[in-house]
């Protein structure tokens, strides 16, 4: 099993994560290392251009490493945060957790919404195989494959498949109701370079008809944006997606659903 603290790195601690954020946005990422609890984080430390404001995480999440894991300890590094280097902490965006006591703690002055994931450790895949995951999922898996759903990674030089990705993004974004998006331009950005994500799209009869954006650091994933086809659901095309990425990946160590497939897997 992945050690819950090991488990919180992101990449979205990573310069180059930070960087696409004050590349494309109006947040300048200040570097700072806080102790608490005699133990040094790593805070991921931006000044909102927009707001005002000094804030912890930012678009993609952010936060702090390692994650805190009570909020004493959290509320500990905030104190410091202003009687140090007299910077007054207004907002806070984490990554979502593992069930712990920052996830459930009546923290409203920062944190809005209980937040937990599922982490798939890629030791126990390889020891049970797709038996880690509940019987509904292996039979949608067995369906997209029935219904000869193909997978493959996105090729740059391809950039009508990212267009026809993102369109699909703006669709299911409609449709959940969400009120904010991921650029075009940062997605492309972050695209350019496979070492830091890369894109997943699945077929059904030639037609792209789900796909998902995963994020890499160190020896871990994140699943961080997917997009699906209302009409070609009943194919099962996500699972299809995941389980392509599961199996590629094998070797690593984990992988973080994010919001991702989270309530439905096991």
């Amino acid at each position: 099993m992945v050690n819950k603290l090991q488990s919180y790195h992101y990449c979205f601690h990573d310069d180059y994560f930070k960087n696409i954020i004050t590349k494309y946005f109006q947040f300048n990422y200040i570097n700072i290392v806080i102790n608490a609890a005699n133990r040094n984080y790593k805070v991921d430390l931006f000044y909102n251009e927009i707001d005002k404001i000094y804030q912890i995480g930012v678009i993609g999440y952010g936060g702090i490493f390692p994650a805190p894991q009570s909020c004493f300890v959290l509320e500990e590094i905030i104190f410091n945060l202003k009687i140090i280097h007299d910077i007054d902490i207004k907002k806070i965006k984490i990554p979502p957790l593992f069930p712990c006591e920052l996830s459930v703690e009546n923290l409203n002055k920062y944190l809005k919404t209980e937040m937990t994931t599922q982490i798939i450790v890629m030791q126990e895949f390889i020891e049970l195989g797709y038996r880690l995951f509940k019987g509904s999922v292996r039979t949608d898996i067995r369906c997209a494959e029935k219904n000869q759903i193909t997978v493959h990674c996105y090729n740059k030089n391809n950039r009508s498949e990212l267009m026809f990705f993102y369109d699909l993004y703006i669709k299911t974004l409609k449709k959940v109701n969400a009120n904010y998006c991921i650029s075009l331009p940062l997605i492309e950005d972050l695209l350019n370079d496979e070492r830091n994500a890369e894109l997943y799209l699945a077929y059904y009869n030639g037609k792209i008809v789900s796909g998902s954006i995963i994020l890499k650091s160190k020896n871990n994933i994140f699943y961080w944006i997917n997009a699906s086809d209302s009409v070609s659901l009943k194919f099962k095309p996500n699972h299809k997606v995941l389980s392509h990425i599961i199996t590629k990946y094998s070797d690593i160590d984990y992988i973080n659903l994010g919001f991702s497939h989270s309530d439905t897997l096991r």
